[in-house]
């Protein structure tokens, strides 16, 4: 049985109702056990069984002003037991509070106040790979362009982590597996609770960040939200077949008409998926109708596979459609904001803020 009174905030006696080796006496061991805070609660639990039977022979004197278990104390915890029937081993009734004796004299004060309810704090993770040196340290760059103002600070700690990544798959593999471990220890912070993580990327830091959804997928870490910018992919990673448009005009219309769409294993789990892309970088072989681009090994950019395809084709300047990288460039730049808000949106969604006073 928990004990409800002042009783509890006390070691002492929260040891004493559950060893029997903690018991307290005027005689037991070791003699420091015989005074102090614990031996106070006991007297004012005894004077309120006294008061209860309308007594005025309460304790006092040395022993309530030294918080010492004497021979008036002892005297009381007899009375007491007898009164409660409360038996030792040997069936006899003793001067010891022991297991028994702690739970009843803790009945005899009334319940505490618990206090104010302490407040659950939560780690939030969100993580952003950026196109640039590879591993490099970029935590600056992970919260950018989010109002840390509209989450809720008071319980909810962000913790950012950002990198430049040149290289993807395989080659990328040690730092999707050290992010994926830095992720694991914020959320392991002494004290809070594993709040939700989200991830972000573009160009290489889009398949990167794609490769760190599958590993913590695969750790069984929730993902609350991904999204990539125009993430680099390659021809012979689609099966998709290119078609060219037809009856274009100029730059009104990219080259293709259709997006290439790719499949990212093992499968990524996550409570909002979203791929942001443009197809003026995407054309078509004279030849034999694959995917090409004049971007470094024929990058191209489209859908994953159970994705929400974002086609941000028709926000890129005219003036610099007909140049690939260029066009890569700017949906980068048009979708930063886009995503950053909706990362921001889950971040405040989890605890809103109170309302204004």
């Amino acid at each position: 049985m928990a004990l409800r009174s002042k009783f509890k905030f006390n070691e002492k006696l929260r040891n004493c109702e559950i060893k029997d080796a903690d018991h307290i006496g005027q005689f037991t061991f070791p003699v420091a056990d015989r005074q102090g805070e614990h031996v106070r609660l006991i007297h004012e639990a005894l004077n309120a069984f006294l008061n209860g039977k309308e007594r005025f022979d309460t304790i006092t004197g040395p022993e309530f002003d030294n918080r010492t278990f004497g021979a008036r104390t002892a005297q009381v915890v007899r009375e007491f037991k007898t009164d409660k029937r409360l038996l030792n081993f040997q069936n006899q009734i003793d001067e010891i509070v022991g297991k028994k004796t702690v739970v009843e004299l803790d009945k005899e004060l009334p319940p505490a106040d618990p206090g104010p309810t302490p407040t659950q704090t939560f780690i939030d993770v969100v993580v952003r790979f950026l196109p640039g040196a590879h591993g490099s340290q970029r935590d600056d760059a992970a919260l950018e362009g989010i109002d840390l103002n509209k989450i809720n600070r008071r319980v909810r700690t962000i913790k950012g982590i950002g990198r430049g990544t040149s290289l993807i798959r395989e080659a990328a593999r040690p730092l999707v597996l050290s992010v994926a471990k830095e992720v694991e220890d914020a959320r392991k912070t002494n004290g809070s609770s594993a709040g939700i993580v989200c991830i972000y990327g573009s160009s290489s830091g889009g398949r990167v960040s794609l490769d760190l959804a599958s590993e913590l997928t695969s750790r069984g870490i929730p993902i609350a939200y991904i999204g990539i910018q125009d993430a680099a992919f390659f021809p012979n990673e689609t099966t998709s077949v290119p078609l060219k448009a037809s009856n274009r005009n100029g730059n009104d219309n990219p080259e293709v008409s259709n997006t290439p769409e790719f499949l990212q294993t093992p499968t990524i789990v996550a409570d909002t998926t979203r791929s942001f892309f443009q197809r003026w970088g995407n054309h078509i072989t004279r030849l034999r109708s694959k995917w090409t681009s004049s971007m470094d090994f024929g990058e191209i950019h489209g859908n994953v596979i159970g994705f929400e395809p974002v086609d941000r084709s028709v926000g890129v300047k005219e003036s610099v459609r007909d140049n690939d990288d260029l066009a890569h460039d700017e949906v980068i730049g048009n979708t930063n904001a886009e995503v950053q808000r909706e990362i921001q949106a889950k971040l405040a969604a989890q605890t809103p803020l109170p309302p204004p006073l």
